[in-house]
């Protein structure tokens, strides 16, 4: 599989045991409306990826539509 075809951004999970990829998504909107709805529901570290570069991108501050 090209590397084209897959999602942009990774949304990860972090663990005790390591990261685990919750979600793909193609645009950083996307990641981050996905971040922000599953760090309302659980408590867990969320980090969003550029799966192109393995990189976290940071910072990832942007302000909530929920707020």
């Amino acid at each position: 599989m090209k590397s084209e075809l897959i999602g942009r951004y990774e949304l990860r999970s972090i663990t005790r045991d390591g990261q685990v990829i919750v979600g793909i998504y193609d645009t950083l909107d996307e990641a981050l409306g996905a971040k922000d709805y599953r760090m309302r529901s659980q408590d867990l570290p969320m980090v969003i990826y550029d799966a192109h570069s393995g990189q976290p991108l940071l910072p990832m501050a942007r302000e909530s539509k929920y707020e």
